[in-house]
């Protein structure tokens, strides 16, 4: 089961809606639709504020407790975060929508070019 696929049915479970899950975590909903679609990967620490704002343990959000996780797992995980949030950064900075539908869309040659808006704008 997805990271995404995981909260969103311990949510169910609670009977919980997305915007009050997000304000238990102080995000918004659309933050929550996000990660539930898969469309975004948390870092470690988010993925520990999802556990504990669903009532959780950390190995059922994530499938693995963290200490278990190798070094390199975690740099992998790490690395696509952080890559979304470049990607992010860049379709906001250039004005592209983040809805999912649409960036899902979107050319290589739109993003490259997003990303190289957002390098040449800081």
């Amino acid at each position: 089961m997805s990271f995404g696929e995981s909260i969103k049915r311990r949510r169910l479970e609670l009977g919980l809606t997305q915007r009050a899950v997000g304000e238990r975590m102080g995000v918004s909903d659309v933050m929550i639709r996000l990660y539930e679609a898969d469309q975004r990967h948390p870092k470690l620490q988010t993925a520990e504020r999802f556990a504990k704002a669903l009532d959780m343990d950390f190995s059922d959000v994530v499938g693995t407790s963290p200490d278990t996780l190798s070094a390199y797992d975690k740099a992998v995980y790490n690395i696509g975060k952080k890559v979304m949030d470049i990607v992010e950064e860049a379709c906001d900075i250039s004005g592209i929508s983040l809805d999912p539908e649409a960036v899902n869309r979107l050319s290589l040659r739109k993003l490259l070019c997003a990303l190289l808006l957002s390098e040449i704008k800081e």
